[in-house]
């Protein structure tokens, strides 16, 4: 009896984050199928089954995105195109690695003897620094490193044209950064790229998915272009990089041109003893030991410093 396939059924899409909720780069999805015909039975996607038969996927990740596949008859000489809609990421807890903070004590604060303490984080460093690229020294990551170590996401943001990024040959590869704050980005300046079409994307909100089509769906901006200089006119905290096509990203350096807002600096501070309130360089303190607790608003991130003023 040859082998026919009528249609198929997909259902029951679910996310696993994989015992990590704190990391989406992590999260699997599986499916249930239902394939329809005459014969034997059918294959495809890593699975097998008979027809009528409800079959449990196997899992994939869903930082690759959509899922596409073929099920082939059990005599081969047919054979339907599945597309699977890979959901959204489940970890729901931030990762926190980005976050820094160094705590400093003076300890001669006069006339009274007391201290004051100061809380230098990623956003203040850079204000104090004055200068014009937000992106110098901020978290990044990359799709992948042609070279290992000497392809790093973070050599971009090294203020030294002597590194570069790298990626392997894939499709789509991207470069991303984290500017720890919400800012208005005017200008975005790559030096050292090759030839190609490109997408800059910038968000509000971490990316949820490595895949072009759900990153662009989710981004707040959406810039197309072949150029080193891209005019942007708009906000947001997360920036990535794509190079459209199957290709490998290469640059050297970029610059993100812009001013903070009223959303740029993300953290709040609350102490553990004295009415200090949400102060990040408390003054005139009574000497003593000191915990403070810095949460970045966007993320929920925490981090908890202490010190002491003697």
């Amino acid at each position: 009896t040859p082998c026919i396939i009528l249609d198929f059924n997909v259902s029951n899409i679910q996310c696993d984050d994989n015992d990590t909720p704190d990391l989406v780069i992590d999260d699997v999805f599986t499916f249930d199928i239902v394939v329809n015909g005459e014969g034997d039975g059918w294959q495809g996607g890593g699975m097998t089954g008979n027809f009528g038969q409800t079959v449990s996927s196997n899992t994939f990740d869903i930082y690759c995105g959509d899922l596409n596949f073929d099920i082939t008859a059990c005599d081969n000489n047919q054979s339907l195109s599945v597309n699977v809609i890979a959901p959204p990421a489940c970890s729901t807890e931030p990762n926190c690695d980005y976050l820094y903070a160094h705590v400093r004590e003076d300890n001669c604060c006069r006339p009274c003897p007391r201290g004051n303490i100061s809380i230098a984080t990623a956003h203040e460093i850079y204000e104090s620094a004055s200068v014009t690229n937000l992106a110098i020294g901020k978290p990044t990551n990359v799709s992948s490193r042609g070279f290992r170590l000497s392809s790093s996401g973070r050599f971009a943001v090294d203020n030294n044209t002597s590194t570069a990024v790298q990626t392997s040959v894939e499709e789509n590869p991207w470069w991303e950064i984290d500017l720890v704050g919400q800012y208005n980005i005017d200008n975005v300046d790559i030096t050292g790229s090759e030839n190609g079409n490109y997408r800059l994307l910038i968000s509000d909100t971490p990316f949820t998915s490595y895949a072009l089509n759900a990153a662009t769906n989710q981004a707040d901006e959406i810039i197309n272009f072949s150029s080193n200089n891209i005019n942007v006119a708009g906000s947001g905290r997360y920036v990535r990089l794509y190079k459209l096509g199957v290709a490998q990203l290469k640059f050297n350096e970029i610059s993100i041109e812009g001013a903070g807002n009223a959303s740029s600096n993300v953290y709040s501070y609350q102490w553990s003893n004295g009415n200090i309130g949400n102060d990040g360089a408390p003054e005139c303190l009574a000497p003593g030991s000191y915990n403070v607790t810095i949460t970045d608003s966007d993320t929920g991130c925490e981090l908890i410093r202490s010190v002491a003023l003697e």
